[in-house]
């Protein structure tokens, strides 16, 4: 599945850094059939909670609004257990299955909803963690994270970044990749 979101922002004084406020003006999501409902969830889901985002003097994240709002994060869990009830594996792996996502979403959404501190402002360059993750029976499993961002030719602003979370699960990889763009408008 890819999502592909357009926010128009802007930057405004506040005190001694910025204050960004925005809106969502276009969303669209590309999944297969079997993702439809999942799909469908994510086309719909608000994005205007995250608003605003604070900027300290030097153009690092200091403050932001709520990332996915809890009933959005609700009923996306909800669809994927209704997915996984609706394959024909014996209900043992099927339980299995539910407690790996219930694991995986309370460890990985620190990973996926937090902002990197200098998006708008790159100043870190690349970086890589990996952390390592205990699920429910006995399985290990790890997050793998990378992120770089390219500054403006203009100036110090973001022109592109990229961050990509690798989950890796007996044998098994799942990738998520987000990629930021500012153009002006």
């Amino acid at each position: 599945m890819s999502v592909d979101r357009s926010w128009a922002i802007e930057f405004a004084l506040q005190g001694p850094g910025f204050a960004i406020t925005g809106h969502q003006i276009e969303a669209s999501v590309n999944a297969p059939d079997s993702l439809a409902p999942l799909a469908a969830i994510e086309q719909n889901r608000s994005t205007d909670d995250m608003w605003p985002i604070m900027l300290s003097g030097d153009g690092r994240i200091v403050g932001t609004g709520s990332g996915t709002r809890e009933e959005d994060l609700r009923a996306a869990i909800a669809q994927a257990q209704e997915i996984i009830a609706g394959r024909p594996i014996p209900a043992s792996e099927q339980e299995a299955q539910m407690q790996y996502l219930a694991e995986l979403q309370q460890a990985s959404s620190s990973l996926l909803t937090r902002l990197p501190d200098d998006l708008f402002f790159p100043r870190l360059g690349p970086m890589r963690s990996v952390r390592a993750v205990d699920l429910p029976g006995g399985l290990t499993g790890e997050f793998e994270v990378t992120y770089d961002a390219v500054s403006a030719q203009e100036g110090e602003w973001l022109a592109d970044a990229e961050r990509e979370v690798i989950t890796r699960i007996a044998g098994s990889e799942q990738r998520a990749r987000e990629v930021w763009t500012m153009r002006e408008l």
